[in-house]
């Protein structure tokens, strides 16, 4: 990226952040929700064998839909903390870029006056989005994970016919405090945005650097699918943090923060405990965030042109 941006990509990024959020929401929630990650890793011990025992049960005590249960929040949170997520991540490159922040900037290769981004600045602004977009995503994973947690009951015995009455139950009796509980295991998580996204540029590079013959779209593809694997890779121990402190109950919390959760965690189970999903999440991974990233870059260009 150099120095300048076109003009108006300020905000076109933020539309094609939203393409890029739904297309996240198509391919990758019945991974993530057919609730085979999140409902293997807060599950007790023995009611899943693993993730494909966890989707057979899904599928045979709902039935397909369910690989989509919880799906509205998350199509409407991922449109916009996508928004968010992508359009503050060029935002906060401009910003670096145009403020030519020492270590987070260096001199464009074979252009004595142009700059682009470091590696560094790539995680800078990859960190600073995964904090800004973590405000609208957290909430909505509250509720996607109560959700997503009933099934383990019959249906007679589920309190939560959707999303809504999840929202407004949580909101009623804790306000906001409640919708953000475990707040900073989300930071903690979406901090790791900044591998996603270095990952990513520096693949990107590679593609250029090797002179390797493929399209914008195509490496794009593959630099997030790779930059994605080396995401979940640093950030499923927060994941599984996180996705316990917004399960646990509001009135009765076993829970008392990150420390204590991660201290709980690995005394159930050790450190493989922490890692509970990884299969689901890596089947997941590379396809969902490569044609997330794909959507946006080729946003982007049609945008341009």
């Amino acid at each position: 990226m150099s120095s300048t941006s076109d003009q108006g990509s300020e905000l076109r990024s933020f539309f094609a952040g939203i393409g890029s959020g739904l297309t996240k929401m198509v391919v990758g929630h019945p991974f993530d929700t057919s609730s085979i990650k999140t409902r293997l890793q807060c599950s007790p011990p023995g009611v899943f064998k693993g993730p494909i025992d966890c989707l057979r049960q899904t599928l045979l005590k709902e039935n397909i839909l369910a690989l989509y249960k919880g799906g509205l929040a998350p199509a409407i949170s991922w449109g916009c903390s996508d928004a968010l997520l992508m359009g503050s991540l060029h935002n906060y490159r401009i910003l670096i870029l145009e403020n030519k922040l020492k270590f987070f900037t260096e001199p464009m290769p074979g252009s004595s006056d142009k700059t682009r981004l470091s590696l560094a600045g790539q995680a800078l602004a990859g960190m600073g989005a995964g904090w800004t977009n973590g405000v609208v995503a957290h909430p909505a994973e509250l509720v996607k994970v109560r959700l997503q947690n009933q099934m383990e009951r019959n249906k007679s015995e589920r309190k939560y016919s959707g999303p809504w009455p999840i929202a407004k139950e949580v909101y009623q009796q804790h306000g906001i405090r409640g919708l953000y509980r475990g707040y900073a295991a989300t930071l903690l998580f979406r901090s790791n945005m900044a591998v996603l996204f270095s990952s990513f540029e520096l693949c990107m590079r590679g593609f250029k650097k090797y002179e390797v013959n493929v399209s914008v779209g195509t490496a794009s593809f593959i630099s997030g699918g790779i930059g994605a694997t080396f995401f979940w890779i640093c950030a499923l121990p927060f994941d599984n943090i996180k996705n316990r402190l917004l399960f646990d109950d509001l009135n009765k919390p076993q829970l008392k923060g990150v420390i204590d959760t991660a201290t709980k965690i690995y005394k159930t189970g050790g450190l493989r405990n922490f890692f509970k999903g990884f299969t689901t999440v890596f089947v997941r991974a590379f396809p969902t965030n490569a044609a997330a990233l794909g959507t946006w870059t080729y946003i982007m260009h049609a945008f341009a042109s």
